[in-house]
């Protein structure tokens, strides 16, 4: 399970905002027995959240603890 999902991009914040409330209230929707409680927030990165993202996906299996 994962505690945060970030929703970020190259959109107006407005849009982001809309975007993180239509999510929100979907999931709150959905049958979550079992499962953590998940936080949808909204990102600060922007138009780069994109490229540093994928740059942290590569560094993610080389510097995270194995199991």
């Amino acid at each position: 399970d994962f505690e945060t999902v970030l929703i970020d991009g190259g959109f107006p914040a407005p849009v982001r905002e809309r975007l993180v409330a239509r999510v929100s209230a979907e999931f709150a929707r959905q049958d979550t027995r079992g499962i953590l409680p998940v936080s949808i927030e909204s990102g600060q990165v922007g138009r780069d959240a994109r490229p540093i993202g994928a740059a942290a996906s590569a560094l993610i299996p080389r510097f995270s603890p194995r199991p």
